[in-house]
């Protein structure tokens, strides 16, 4: 259940094109029942034949919010082996170019798509577009 009040808080999300044991272990070493992590939450979710796997913490102090970056990097390091070539818009919480959230062909109509109707860059967004031609 969602707090009523918003609550200072940093995650991301990872798309995994597999989720083999040895995924599985690396996850477990760093998220699993004995680990040590400043992560209340973390899942992996089952996504159209691909799995996904987001982490979250509550961050009331900068001390925290540097505690659940790092340890969210060190998950996503951990998985890298298994991480498909693009990821999953909804999941991207931290600033990053389009490109990494969306299939190769997907983005390029995108900045098609941006150099026709939005050439001045007004639109902007937590994970730009740039338009096809720059």
């Amino acid at each position: 259940m969602d707090p009523d009040q918003p609550v200072p808080a940093e995650g991301d999300g990872a798309l995994l094109a597999e989720l083999p044991p040895g995924a599985l272990d690396a996850l477990v070493a760093l998220a699993g029942p004995d680990a040590d992590t400043p992560l209340p939450s973390i899942e992996v979710r089952h996504l159209g034949g691909a799995l996904a796997r987001q982490a979250t913490g509550v961050t009331p102090t900068s001390e925290l919010r540097n505690a659940v970056r790092a340890h969210a990097q060190a998950l996503e390091d951990a998985l890298g082996l298994w991480r498909a070539d693009h990821d999953y818009y909804n999941f991207v919480e931290t600033p990053a170019e389009a490109h990494v959230a969306f299939p190769r062909a997907s983005y390029q109509r995108l900045r098609e798509i941006k150099a026709r109707y939005d050439p001045d860059q007004v639109i902007i967004s937590t994970h730009p577009v740039r338009p096809a031609g720059r």
